[in-house]
């Protein structure tokens, strides 16, 4: 867990941010099962907003709004390169997100296995 909170920090995503918790819990649980990669909105937001008693749309606008706030800084688009391995020409999708993340977080537990 808490190198997920630390890699959504280095990103520019602070905890200040509704988005930053929704982030981690749903990184936590894409990790555990990567179908919710393919269901954002239909399984992984709702779960994300049962867990927090919110709506799956607060959840999605949440995240969203965390990650083009912290895109405007430019640290996230550098660090997401790095991890990508890839340029970006536009701020990316929460699915985007997600996919880059995850498979980040399943490369560096492999690593330390």
């Amino acid at each position: 867990m808490m190198t997920i909170y630390k890699m959504i920090q280095d990103l520019g995503i602070f905890q200040t941010h509704l988005g930053f918790r929704y982030l981690c819990y749903g990184l936590q649980l894409a990790v555990q099962d990567e179908d919710y990669l393919l269901l954002l909105t239909k399984a992984l937001y709702p779960q994300i907003a049962s867990h927090y008693r919110t709506t799956p749309t607060c959840v999605e606008h949440d995240i969203r709004n965390a990650v083009r706030m912290a895109w405007r800084r430019r640290q996230m688009q550098i660090r997401l390169e790095e991890l990508a391995g890839y340029h970006f020409s536009k701020c990316p999708s929460n699915g985007e997100i997600f996919s880059i993340l995850v498979s980040y977080l399943q490369r560096i537990d492999n690593e330390h296995r």
